[in-house]
């Protein structure tokens, strides 16, 4: 599979806060894009862990890369936008969020109190 940079939906629309308000050092943004590939790639490996290497042969297309990317970057605008989460803790999260989603379910976000400790 070719190696590219996916931008998620949530990123590109201004009515959804564009990634470079929400994030405005560019150190930042590459923390941020790398947590978004991290989590696609722990979401593949734990399909393949629990499902199998065929699965995740078939189910690992750009599609599927790109829908889970869209994923992320929904929950990182929501966390950040709409729950008052820092980046850290957004980042933190989005494995979780992703997993969520991908089973099916809804994902809850924890309240954002207090000082959060990657």
């Amino acid at each position: 599979m070719n190696q590219q940079i996916i931008i998620p939906k949530a990123f590109t629309r201004k009515e959804d806060y564009p990634f470079a308000e929400m994030v405005k050092d560019p150190r930042t943004g590459l923390e941020v894009a790398n947590a978004i590939c991290k989590a696609i790639a722990s979401s593949f490996a734990e399909d393949e862990k629990s499902l199998g290497k065929t699965f995740r042969q078939k189910i690992q297309t750009e599609a599927e890369v790109r829908r889970r990317a869209d994923i992320c970057g929904k929950w990182f605008r929501i966390l950040r936008a709409e729950c008052g989460y820092s980046t850290a803790r957004a980042i933190a999260t989005l494995a979780d969020a992703l997993r969520a989603e991908l089973n099916g379910g809804t994902f809850e976000p924890p309240k954002a109190e207090g000082m959060y400790k990657a």
